[in-house]
This record gives C-alpha cells, sequence and structure tokens, in this order.
C-alpha cells in the first residue's frame, strides 16, 4: 500500500515559493483590486496573515463586494471600484475653491462702491441673471423659479411678473429702445417680452426644427436692436435670429456646448464662450468656421467685447479673468482675484461675478482692483453694468439682486 500522504517527500518545483512566516497581503485580494494596486497592512496579531482595513473613505458603488480598499476622496480617480456618476458629481462639487497664496498689492481695493437696493427673497428660487434697462429706469430678474420679474428703480416698486417658460429662466436683457426683453430658459426656447404690455410677443425656438433642443443658456441683442444671439451648452450651437418676425437666421456649432454669446459693437461679429475651454469670434452674417479661437483651458462661462470692439473679456473654471486682443488674438492681460469659478464680465470698467459669493470692479487700464461687491449669500452669477455705467447689478444663488452705485468710476477713480 502506498504510504500515508504526510510521509510522502515532495518533489521540488522551480515555480512554488518556498513557505515563509511571511504573510501575502496580495494573496486575500482580488484580482481586478489587487491589478490596481490596492495595499493591505497585515494584523500584527494574526498568524494566518488575514489584511486589516485601512480605509479613508468607502465607496458606495462597492457596496456588497467585500473589498476593502484605500482612496483619497477628494481624487475621483484613486478608488479601485468606480462610483456611481451622481456621487462623483457631487464630490467634485464640494472641491474646495482655488486659493491664492498671496494677492498683489493691486488688488487691494481703491474705492467703497455702495449698494443703493437690495432685493432679498426677490424670487421662490435662486436668481440666474439681471440686467437693467438702458434709461436706467427698470431692472429685470430670472431664476429657477421659470419666471423673469421687472421692478422699478424710479418708483422703487415691483411691476410685473413674467410666466410663460416651462424650465430655469437663464438670462435676460433689454432691447437698446428698452420696448422689448429677451429671456432664455432651459425649455429650450428664447421669449420676447413688450415691456409696456408685458405680454408675450414672440418666441423664438418655434417651429422645434428651427430653435434649440433644449436649455437656451444666453440670449443677447445686436447693438442695433435688429438680431438676437442665443447659444445653448445641450445642442452646442448658437443662433441668430430677427428680431422682426422671429426667424432663425443662421446656426454655428461652436466646441463642446456655448455657455454665452454676445454681439460686437459693429454688429458684424459675436463671440461665444464654451465648455471647450474656447472663446470663439464668428462673423454674424457667415455661416463658416470662427475666423478666431481664443484658448482658456478650462470652460470659459461668458465673454465679451470692449466698448470700442478691440478687446475681449473671457472668464473660467479657473478663476482667471483674460482679455484678448481681437485682431491679434492674444492674451493681453490676465486678473486673477476672485476664489473658483467666474460666472460673468461685463465692460464699463470691468466687472466679474464668482462662486466665492461676491463680484468685483476692476480698472481695465491700471489691473487694480476697485472694489469687492459682497453680501449676497451665495454665489454670484451675473453682474452687469447699466448702459451708461453708472449703476451696476448682480444677481445670487441667495435669491438677492442688488443695485450699486458707480458713477464715481464715471470721474475718472483710478
Amino acid at each position: 500500500p502506498p504510504p500515508p500522504p504526510s510521509s510522502m517527500p515532495r518533489r521540488p518545483s522551480s515555480n512554488v515559493a518556498e513557505p515563509t512566516d511571511e504573510p501575502n497581503p496580495r494573496r486575500y485580494l482580488p484580482r481586478r483590486a489587487a491589478s490596481r494596486g490596492v495595499t493591505y497592512a497585515s494584523s500584527p496579531d494574526s498568524s494566518e496573515g488575514s489584511p486589516v482595513r485601512q480605509p479613508k473613505g468607502r465607496s458606495k458603488g462597492n457596496a456588497g463586494r467585500g473589498a476593502d480598499f484605500t482612496y483619497d476622496p477628494s481624487s475621483p480617480y484613486s478608488s479601485p471600484f468606480r462610483r456611481p456618476v451622481r456621487q462623483l458629481f457631487h464630490e467634485l462639487d464640494r472641491r474646495p475653491a482655488r486659493k491664492h497664496a498671496r494677492q498683489p498689492d493691486s488688488y487691494t481695493p481703491t474705492l467703497s462702491i455702495p449698494c443703493t437696493k437690495t432685493l432679498e427673497e426677490y424670487h421662490d428660487g435662486p436668481l440666474t441673471s439681471a440686467a437693467i434697462s438702458h434709461s436706467g429706469l427698470v431692472l429685470a430678474t430670472s431664476s429657477r423659479d421659470k419666471t423673469a420679474r421687472l421692478y422699478s428703480l424710479s418708483t422703487d416698486s415691483f411691476l410685473y411678473e413674467l410666466k410663460g417658460h416651462n424650465g430655469t429662466v437663464r438670462s435676460v436683457a433689454f432691447s437698446p429702445d428698452d420696448r422689448l426683453l429677451v429671456t432664455s430658459s432651459d425649455d429650450g426656447n428664447a421669449e420676447l417680452w413688450d415691456t409696456e404690455s408685458f405680454k408675450n410677443v414672440q418666441t423664438l425656438g418655434k417651429p422645434a426644427a428651427k430653435g434649440h433642443s433644449r436649455w437656451v443658456n444666453s440670449a443677447s441683442f445686436s447693438f442695433d436692436g435688429k438680431r438676437i444671439v442665443t447659444g445653448s451648452p445641450v445642442d452646442k450651437t448658437a443662433k441668430i435670429w430677427d428680431v422682426a418676425d422671429g426667424r432663425c437666421i443662421a446656426t454655428f456649432t461652436a466646441g463642446e456646448g456655448v455657455f454665452d454669446a454676445r454681439f460686437a459693437p459693429n454688429g458684424e461679429t459675436f463671440v461665444t464662450a464654451s465648455r471647450s475651454g474656447v472663446a470663439e469670434i464668428w462673423e454674424a452674417r457667415a455661416k463658416g468656421a470662427s475666423v478666431r479661437k481664443l484658448s482658456h483651458g478650462e470652460w470659459v462661462r461668458a465673454a465679451c467685447f470692449s466698448p470700442d470692439g478691440a478687446m475681449v473679456a473671457t472668464v473660467s473654471e479657473d478663476g482667471c479673468t483674460k482679455f484678448w486682443d481681437v485682431g491679434l488674438g492674444e492674451c493681453e492681460k490676465e486678473l486673477e482675484g476672485h476664489e473658483g469659478c467666474v460666472f460673468d464680465v461685463d465692460f464699463s470698467w470691468v466687472s466679474t461675478a464668482g462662486k466665492d459669493e461676491t463680484a468685483k470692479v476692476w480698472s481695465f487700464e491700471t489691473g487694480k482692483l476697485v472694489d469687492t461687491l459682497s453680501g449676497h449669500g451665495g454665489q454670484v452669477f451675473s453682474a452687469k453694468f447699466s448702459a451708461d455705467g453708472s449703476m451696476l447689478s448682480t444677481a445670487s444663488f441667495g435669491r438677492s439682486a442688488k443695485v450699486w452705485n458707480t458713477k464715481e468710476l464715471k470721474c475718472g477713480a483710478q
């Protein structure tokens, strides 16, 4: 009979490691986790070398799989298993705002700009935009509550609530003669309103085949008031419309989605800000490619022309405001004053609105910070000057709209 198994000699093999007293943590890992370099520590009290958990966090997407792991929650790529998309975006949204180690002396405010009007909890939802009429008598605001509202600055009284959109109203803008107001919305339409009768006079986007698929993020008039340019980050297009009959004149495909689109003072060109990290300048009467691309790096949230049309200002997720020479396509100046994303920019002097719950006013000539406008109670999505530059309107996530007196800026404050 054969000898018992315990007494049988072992045949040496070069492919089998000699047994040691040191445990091998990788043998307890799932193959997928081991291939990604997940490390475990062994218990000093365990003779069998079972792995001991050392997690800094646990992924919901890994619940029930029985694998323990170590990863950095601040990084969306360090987990050995993919997390749900909703959780990933939640973590990205809670990233700390960009911190500047040191701000130059030029970022010290040089003037105090007074707030002349505050509308607290003005809408039933967060505000998305605000604009002052060219006459300086009316303030228009838009909100996530699917409405736009008009407020009289001359009589300090509420005028009217404009209802008609089926989604968040993203922007408001007055025509040069103040007779019309254009609003854009997540429902894919831009609406034209009569500012005297408060009635809807035109819907830009019907029939649907000619309009945006959904989410029109911006709408603004040309300086002669005859055309409107709209932009959508969903269907990745900018469209030009005829105000008289509401027909779509031209469609431009711009990058990975258009956050903002505005005309140049001459009306011959317009600029778009897109998610591809590029602002593009287009010929308004042509249907070809853009004539100039201004590379910002990260998502460009807004862009606008200077009053003489020679410069373009852009703001981005990286917290920077850049000024570009339109003819050369080169960055001439860069300002860093916000902590985190900058949502809006406007020229008279220069105003910016940021995720850090402030709006800032800058001198374009000197690059100095004039003042930081705070007290909004939430992210500031809009900061726009009146036509004559004597007032500035801001709108924030905190459901407040503010009007600031900037008359002293016109006196040459530096």
